[in-house]
């Protein structure tokens, strides 16, 4: 798939759990850094390419698991 990097869903990837804010980052993620599989794509584009790639699967999953784990910035004063 030529257009990854305009992919708003990714096969296999749950992005339910993120804030729209936190969706975005993870695809700006998925699209910068690549996959470790030999595969020489992107996250995003190993995803399309090749649903059954598990090394994208298990990376794409620990971005996620750090961004909905990651404190929220809120504009509150501390106390």
């Amino acid at each position: 798939m030529k257009n990854a990097e305009r992919a708003t869903e990714l096969p296999g990837v749950d992005l339910s759990k993120l804030t729209p804010a936190q969706k975005t980052i993870a695809l700006r993620r998925f699209n910068a850094e690549s996959c470790t599989c030999g595969c020489k794509m992107t996250l995003a584009q190993c995803r399309v390419n090749d649903t059954g790639c598990s090394v994208s699967k298990e990376i794409t999953a620990k971005i996620i698991s750090e961004l909905s784990h990651a404190p929220a910035k809120t504009a509150a004063p501390e106390k």
